[in-house]
């Protein structure tokens, strides 16, 4: 990582950045994330960090969630990681995921959150699914 920033690759490839916090975070999830919180705020930052709440959600959502309210400021960023995370969050216990929906004030992302979770609930209920 250190080389890759030292190196300005980021600038010749932005996916590489990316793509690199993506594999550390796989082998050494705690460490990604507190390199994460010492990086300049920004959009980089924010699109990090809800890549990282993702990746933390499929095995633990409410430790997704905290990334998303904790890390992420209100924004496209943080609407879209709570999605993300709400989806996964379902796959493993959409009652937890539905109180944790209807916490999210009023707006375009709680009505995205409660269609997300009727939709996914009616396809778990569709025979051979």
């Amino acid at each position: 990582m250190e080389m890759a920033l030292r190196e300005k690759l980021c600038a010749e490839d932005p996916g590489l950045l990316t793509s690199l916090m993506l594999q550390w975070a796989s082998r050494d999830f705690p460490a990604a994330y507190e390199w994460t919180k010492t990086q300049a705020a920004g959009p980089w930052r924010n699109d990090i960090f809800a890549r990282l709440a993702y990746l933390q959600a499929k095995a633990d959502p409410l430790a997704g969630a905290r990334i998303v309210v904790t890390e992420i400021p209100p924004g496209p960023a943080r609407d879209e990681a709570t999605l993300s995370v709400l989806h996964q969050w379902v796959l493993h216990d959409s009652e937890a995921a539905s109180v944790w929906a209807e916490s999210i004030p009023e707006g375009p992302v709680h009505q995205r959150a409660v269609a997300e979770i009727a939709g996914l609930k009616k396809i778990s209920a569709t025979p051979g699914q």
